[in-house]
């Protein structure tokens, strides 16, 4: 296994040493890549900074390897190098980075061209190794082409720049798993030092300042009370400030606040459509808390909308859960979901819709009492710092909507099987982080905070320990099976760790 950073060259030189060494702290990498650097000082001001190696391809005159334990980096600078590396072999899986790979997408066809690849296929022919992965500097990190020409997709490893209306730029750590698995992480480059903290922006951190927190150290060593007199700071940042930075720190979820639904009946869920606009819901996956139990509804034909729709339905009328969870779905789920409902299902099915409660797992669960260690509020990068193993991944959402809709306009059909397995990771990776943050150390009470500090005028620290984790991984039902042992109400839950 091996890790990569890409930092473009203006960010090696606008940022502060502390914040490189910070995105150090948090990625700790094998090695960096400056792609854009075409000036020697950027690369060896990095390396310096940080202790680590870097490498610049458009400062590299020929094919240049880079030795790992298990794996070889080889990076190929220009196009014109190709003939360096004819022949070459290698005893360990390769991994080879070029400057000169680039796609161009027909959205009408659904069709990809990729510049040079002609050139590049004839070239890596001609190589021997136990595996080769394809990596480009010219695309994203995260996205990927498949290549007809290549075994492997080439793979996209430059930094990404952010919208228009959003200046912030992310910085990509990609991963090589010793299975061989591509995963990629995004830090913003706005979530270093004190900011790496969540909800701590650029005011918040020069109000801390100008008192004298200037280091995530300062705060998550503070006294409540103290930071409590920071202008505009009350007992809920005082709690998310300190208990953000030792999370950071540690390396390890912390909570401040009571988890919310602990005696409800929980009901994970997550959806899969053909894109950010759905034309189609045509996954859902349900897993049942209180049983241990998971389903999933998939609808493989894009001209039958409404059948995944009426079955959904019929399992709502049907369900005694209290309560429905599911990551980002205030923004994205739960709208669609209703929205479909409404279109397609009957009024009994908008009944039930609208007569279970709803909560958004990300910002009324985790955000409301959690201090996680990852700075991004992906699910896929908090369920990794908390332990969770997935089956797949190298799949993404976008991966799936692009999918589906390619399978829709007449393209290949998908793997359902890859892309069940992926949807049910989702809805077990909440469970999961929900069972960590119920069983969190709190270093840090909200309520504690806020009642002393209304009454006397004084805080005080409550410490618990924490607790084990219980990871259950949900029996495989039919829908029709799923809903058949739904509990009865008032019944015990058969699964222990759901018990308080």
């Amino acid at each position: 296994m091996f890790e990569i950073v890409t930092v473009p060259s203006f960010l090696v030189s606008e940022l502060p040493n502390g914040d490189l060494t910070d995105i150090d702290f948090y990625f700790d990498p094998d090695i960096y890549l400056v792609p854009d650097a075409t000036d020697p000082d950027i690369p060896k001001h990095l390396a310096y900074t940080v202790g680590k190696r870097v490498v610049a391809p458009r400062l590299l005159a020929e094919p240049t390897p880079y030795y790992f334990d298990t794996e070889t980096l080889l990076v190929i600078p220009y196009l014109d190098t190709l003939s360096g590396i004819t022949n070459a072999s290698f005893d360990e899986s390769v991994s080879i980075l070029t400057g000169f790979l680039d796609q161009d997408y027909d959205f009408s066809t659904f069709d990809h061209s990729i510049t040079n690849i002609r050139a590049y296929r004839d070239a890596i022919q001609t190589i021997t190794a136990p595996a080769i992965r394809h990596f480009t500097i010219e695309i994203p990190a995260g996205n990927a082409i498949n290549a007809r020409q290549l075994s492997n997709p080439i793979r996209g490893i430059n930094w990404v720049e952010g919208q228009s209306q959003n200046p912030t730029r992310y910085i990509p750590k990609t991963t090589i798993t010793a299975s061989g698995d591509v995963q990629t992480e995004h830090l913003r480059s706005d979530r270093l030092g004190v900011q790496a903290i969540y909800q701590l922006g650029s005011q918040y951190r020069n109000r801390l300042e100008s008192h004298g927190y200037t280091t995530r150290e300062d705060i998550s060593e503070s006294d409540p009370e103290d930071i409590l007199r920071v202008p505009g700071v009350g007992g809920y940042n005082a709690a998310a400030f300190i208990s953000g930075a030792r999370a950071i720190q540690d390396d390890t979820l912390y909570r401040f606040d009571t988890v919310p639904f602990t005696d409800s009946k929980k009901v994970f869920i997550d959806i899969e459509t053909d894109g950010l606009q759905p034309e189609v819901i045509w996954q859902i996956g349900i897993y049942n808390a209180s049983t241990d139990q998971y389903a999933s509804l998939i609808q493989t034909d894009p001209e039958r909308k409404s059948d995944i729709i009426t079955a959904f339905g019929d399992w709502l009328i049907n369900t005694n859960a209290d309560v429905l969870l599911a990551w980002n779905g205030n923004n994205f789920d739960f709208p669609h979901l209703e929205s479909f409902i409404t279109k397609y299902g009957t009024d009994d099915h908008l009944s039930a819709w609208n007569s279970i409660k709803k909560a958004d797992m990300k910002t009324d669960v985790v955000q409301k009492c959690g201090a996680v260690p990852s700075r991004t509020w992906t699910l896929s990068a908090i369920a990794a710092h908390v332990g969770f193993n997935w089956s797949n991944g190298e799949l993404t959402g976008a991966d799936a909507a692009e999918r589906y809709t390619e399978w829709m306009h007449g393209g290949a059909e998908p793997d359902w099987d890859a892309w069940q397995e992926y949807c049910r990771d989702d809805v077990m990776a909440m469970h999961h982080i929900y069972n960590r943050l119920k069983t969190a150390e709190k270093i840090i009470d909200r309520d504690q905070i806020d009642t002393q500090h209304a009454q006397t005028g004084t805080n005080s620290v409550v410490e618990f320990s924490s607790t084990a984790d219980t990871k259950t991984t949900g029996q495989n039902l039919t829908l029709d099976e799923f809903a058949a042992t739904t509990p009865a109400e008032g019944t015990t839950p058969n699964n222990q760790e759901e018990t308080q």
